[in-house]
């Protein structure tokens, strides 16, 4: 059989229980100082009575009682003297034979008027299996769950058939199973899953930059922090946390041991504030990496694996031996063991045998015996010791299942706790990983003069560290949640005529981590482009654009049927018919929209047409051109071919504007924010109608021209191929739109408030995204015309 590192503290465990959390508890006197004499008032009694129901056969006279402070034989009457150590009432009393097995023991603090019960003597055996000995748990607690355990009546028949027989219960390899099903009773009482979620660990990280660091590691093992710069210099630290591990009292006798023998580790959990621009790591470690820190813990670890070891060889009562400290050096060379032990343990891949642990556990008890005895001559408690480690090691065929219980080894040996945690600073902004979700729409399309308001979410990364304690480790897993992210900045660049509440140019996120803007809609298109004004912005888009258009939220589509000589309106959502507009008779085109009268222009058999979209009314207005533009900004209808001619929208006479244009045959834009046609004529032309001036912007010749006046971005048709965005004032391309292939598409409109454009292909309607270029199918019917009316 091999065993780990972890299964010889637990053998050390098994042969001494008599100090289990004795140097962790309260604060003891000097040794050096003679305990007060006890309260006449409360003498302990003389005798303690044995009765022990159920066991006629056992032979009282035949066993031997031993304590951490003598020794006594049993009366004929079934009465020992009471041997109890006063100052160390939490060690047992035990009773052997002579065959030197411990055959029934009792704790002189869970025993009720001063008699020995066959429930004492369950609850002693019990209570020293080692996966209950170390937890030191409280006796009321304990002995109350034991008592209330389906599988008590099983241990107390098994102790007394064992007490009947005159034989150790711990012979029975059965009554340590039913012990362990009982701890598995008791634990699965007091978890809520498989593995035991004990604790969280969690740094609270604060906006100006300061760092609180927790009061207190969960785990039972040293534990480390230290945080660094960007360049990987330290800033603070290396320091250890306080942690759950051994805590020495300060007059205990191991504490004055390991203080003569190990400086004072540096320990702190203050704050600290960032104050540098840059990235921060924040590592927490149980020492098993190879940073400084690591070996900081790594050495705190030793410190307390000797303590630990110490503090089981010895019972609570030993300092009051020491006297000379003349036996030091047997004492130290033991520590120095010990501590080879723990560095040759972890430095080698080998697993340790039972040969070699029960050698190694019989060298340090004698020679911890050895230094008892230097100090008191008293040869009582190297009897009691010798006891109670036989009693151990009938146990140790089941010692495997205690390792999970050495909480110090369990957490620095069998566990890799490795945190780092990232934090940024800029700008006097202390921050983590950062995301911004939409509260709500980025698009607005409401009147002008219309309040609107825009909220985005900003969370920040939060990590709380569920500890989780298994039978052979401990695992720190993080449990991540974002959480609002207050003050956060945003720079602000707008673009119109929108009016912004605030007047500021950096706005940030509220105590809820809402990022919000609110104006007043604008006459003309606007744009609001946020951008975080930190570094390492983490999920949070460079840039958040909220559009505000004036008015396009009642748009309508409607499409020319050459075939039926009908113009329909179309469902903007299906492409579906909704109705039919108006009833024509020939072949129409180049149809364009007047907000202000509600009238629909296009050209038809013999001239311009004028179309009342609500009676579908329809009457010849004007002269006939090759291609109709409008401005109702300007409440002006143009016509434009190889000149250009204002119509007048009153009685539709014309008036020459240019008689050098040329555009004919293809279609032509105009947009509004500029007061510009956009046109082709060899070539990429622009006419500006404010200024009656012309320029050639580019050779290309695009197929068709349009435009989004709601967003003041110009589009253009390279046929057979894709859509371009085209930069108003240069002409030059400022990006593809979408790749249309070699299908021949034709007559492009945009819908403003879905940000789409509809256009016609044979065979089909097609809808087109432009945000990322997507085309789908729209409607199976070849339209010849469309048009969007509000």
């Amino acid at each position: 059989m091999r065993i780990s590192l972890k299964l010889f503290i637990a053998l050390i465990v098994l042969f001494v229980f008599t100090n289990c959390s004795s140097d962790d508890s309260g604060a003891q006197a000097d040794p050096d100082v003679e305990s007060p004499a006890p309260d006449p008032g409360s003498d302990p009694s003389s005798t303690v009575s044995i009765a022990l129901e159920g066991t006629d056969n056992l032979i009282l006279e035949n066993l031997s009682s031993f304590s951490s402070s003598g020794s006594t034989e049993i009366n004929t009457e079934g009465n020992i003297d009471n041997i109890a150590d006063q100052e160390n009432i939490e060690a047992p009393v035990i009773f052997s034979n002579d065959e030197d097995e411990i055959i029934l023991g009792y704790f002189p603090q869970a025993i009720t008027e001063d008699q020995i019960t066959i429930a004492d003597v369950v609850y002693f055996f019990v209570k020293t299996y080692p996966r209950l000995s170390v937890r030191d748990l409280d006796d009321s607690i304990l002995k109350t769950s034991l008592m209330e355990s389906d599988i008590y009546p099983t241990l107390r028949s098994q102790v007394e058939k064992a007490l009947d027989q005159n034989v150790s219960v711990i012979n029975d390899p059965d009554f340590d199973a039913n012990v362990r099903l009982f701890l598995e009773e008791l634990e699965e009482n007091n978890s809520t899953s498989g593995r035991d979620i004990v604790a969280q660990f969690k740094v609270n990280y604060q906006r100006n930059g300061t760092i609180v660091l927790p009061t207190e590691a969960p785990i039972f093992s040293s534990f480390g922090v230290q945080i660094t710069n960007q360049n990987g210099t330290p800033v603070y630290g290396p320091k250890l946390l306080t942690s759950k591990e051994l805590v020495l009292s300060p007059g205990s006798f191991i504490n004055f041991i390991i203080k003569e023998l190990y400086e004072e580790p540096t320990t702190g959990t203050e704050n600290f504030t960032l104050s540098q621009d840059g990235s921060y790591n924040i590592y927490f470690t149980n020492g098993k990496g190879d940073t400084a820190l690591d070996e900081l813990v790594i050495n705190q670890n030793q410190r307390n694996f000797v303590a630990m070891v110490l503090g089981h060889v010895f019972p609570i009562g030993a300092k009051k031996w020491i006297k000379n400290r003349g036996c030091d050096d047997i004492l130290f060379d033991v520590v120095g063991d010990i501590t080879k032990f723990f560095t040759d343990a972890l430095a080698s891949s080998e697993t340790i045998t039972t040969e070699h642990v029960t050698i190694f556990i019989k060298d340090i008890y004698a020679r911890s015996g050895e230094y008892i005895v230097c100090n008191t001559a008293n040869a009582t408690i190297k009897k009691y010791f010798e006891l109670i480690f036989k009693m151990a090691s009938k146990r140790l065929e089941i010692a495997e299942d205690v390792a999970e219980l050495m909480f110090q080894i369990r957490d620095f040996d069998g566990s890799d706790i490795r945190i780092t945690e990232t934090r940024f600073f800029d700008n006097d902004i202390a921050y983590g990983k950062l995301r911004l979700t939409d509260v709500t729409e980025k698009v607005f399309n409401q009147d002008p003069g219309t309040a609107f308001t825009y909220e985005g979410l900003v969370e920040e990364e939060e990590t709380t560290y569920d500890v989780d304690r298994g039978a052979l480790s401990s695992q720190f897993i993080p449990m991540n949640e974002w959480s609002e992210a207050a003050e956060i900045p945003f720079g602000l660049d707008l673009t119109g005529d929108a009016t912004i509440d605030g007047n500021s140019s950096i706005f940030k996120t509220n105590a809820t981590g809402i990022l919000q803007l609110t104006g007043i809609i604008g006459n003309q298109p606007s744009e609001l482009r946020l951008s975080p004004v930190i570094i390492n912005i983490g999920e949070i888009p460079e840039e958040v654009v909220v559009t505000l258009n004036p008015n396009p939220s009642n748009e309508r589509l409607i499409a020319f049927n050459s075939i039926d000589e009908v113009l329909v309106e179309l469902d903007l959502q299906t492409g579906n018919e909704l109705g039919l507009i108006a009833t024509l008779q020939g072949f129409f085109s180049d149809f364009v929209y007047n907000t202000t009268t509600n009238e629909i222009f296009a050209r038809g058999p013999g001239g311009t047409f004028s179309i009342n979209p609500e009676n579908g009314a329809s009457s010849l207005f004007s002269d006939g051109f090759e291609d109709l533009l409008i401005s109702n900004s300007e409440n002006r209808l143009y016509g434009i071919g190889v000149e250009l001619f204002e119509i007048n929208l009153a009685d539709g006479s014309t008036s020459l504007i240019s008689s050098d244009i040329n555009a004919g045959g293809y279609k032509s834009a105009l947009l509004e924010s500029t007061n510009e046609i956009f046109y082709r004529s060899n070539g990429l032309w622009k006419y500006n109608l404010s200024t009656n001036q012309k320029v050639q912007l580019s050779t290309v010749g695009y197929e068709g021209l349009f435009v989004s006046n709601a967003q003041n971005r110009l589009f253009a048709y390279v046929s057979y191929d894709k859509i371009v965005e085209l930069d108003p004032i240069s002409g030059e391309e400022i990006g593809d739109v979408a790749i249309l292939g070699e299908e021949y598409f034709t007559d492009f409109v945009i819908l403003e408030q879905t940000q789409e454009i509809i256009c016609r292909r044979f065979p089909g309607t097609f809808k087109i995204s432009l945000a990322d270029g997507t085309v789908t199918e729209f409607s199976s019917t070849t339209y010849e015309d469309l048009i969007i009316i509000d």
